[in-house]
């Protein structure tokens, strides 16, 4: 039995955040949160906003040279 592909190709992964309705993940380097849209006047408007930052900078506790 052969198993078809899916034509879905995955970008990221998200995880529940501490507050509800809140994600947090990676797509490639970048880091994503999806809030929920507090200001959702109407069902033609969205659920949620997606918003994208750049990694975060690892800290240098002075141990290391680099």
């Amino acid at each position: 039995m052969s198993q078809k592909k899916s034509e879905l190709i995955e970008i990221g992964a998200l995880w529940e955040g501490r507050k509800p309705g809140v994600m947090t993940g990676k797509m490639g380097n970048a880091r994503c949160v999806i809030l929920p849209n507090d200001r959702r006047d109407s069902d033609n408007q969205p659920a949620a906003r997606i918003f994208i930052a750049p990694p975060l900078e690892k800290k240098n506790d002075g141990d290391t040279p680099f």
